[in-house]
């Protein structure tokens, strides 16, 4: 009796041990990484209402646009490049300034024009790379006017919603003279760049 009174004991403690590294160990382990993955789950449903809630107000803002905001952010910065309708709105301004415009083109077809340094060949031809959200396009033209006609012009072109940068610009000054004995109007080379949303 004296002997199972000690034995007891140790046999249960021994039970113990071995349920708690068979079982309960293992058991917690498992819960445990059950904890973490909650708690990684909580946070990421955070994440996406917090995203989801952001959106809904983008997108409420967007719907509360005016259809002629609407054309005016389309002016500022389109979704795809129309050159035409380019060229046709900074002649219209050019000529709203009196300056005569004439020629347009793109870098590189003509060496002697003013050039931006270390110029990308993707935004000169007109091209976005793939992982570019903003396309850019660069634009040469050639004008002539007074200088404050081109200020004017210059200013213009800053006011409107064109999106356009100027990169350089050249003058170039004749000692000619006109039918009435006046200097001629210089010219001008410009160097524009514009944007689109890929």
């Amino acid at each position: 009796m004296r002997m199972s009174k000690v034995l007891g004991p140790i046999i249960f403690a021994i039970g113990a041990i071995g349920l708690f590294f068979t079982y309960i160990s293992p058991a917690y382990d498992t819960l445990q990484a059950f904890m973490d993955r909650e708690t990684r789950l909580d946070e990421a449903l955070d994440k996406y209402n917090t995203l989801e809630s952001t959106f809904s107000g983008l997108t409420d803002t967007y719907r509360r646009f005016s259809q002629t905001d609407m054309e005016r952010l389309e002016l500022m910065l389109p979704d795809a490049l129309d050159p035409i309708r380019l060229i046709i709105d900074i002649d219209a301004v050019a000529a709203d300034n009196n300056l005569v415009i004439s020629n347009f083109g793109l870098p590189g077809q003509d060496d002697n024009g003013p050039r931006a340094r270390n110029q990308d060949p993707d935004v000169v031809a007109g091209r976005a790379t793939e992982i570019d959200v903003i396309g850019t396009a660069t634009l040469l033209l050639n004008c002539s006017g007074t200088y404050e006609d081109m200020k004017s012009f210059l200013y213009t072109l800053e006011q409107s919603l064109l999106l356009l940068d100027v990169v350089a610009v050249e003058v170039q000054v004749d000692n000619r003279r006109n039918d009435e004995d006046e200097l001629e109007d210089p010219n001008y080379r410009i160097q524009l760049q514009t944007y689109w949303l890929n």
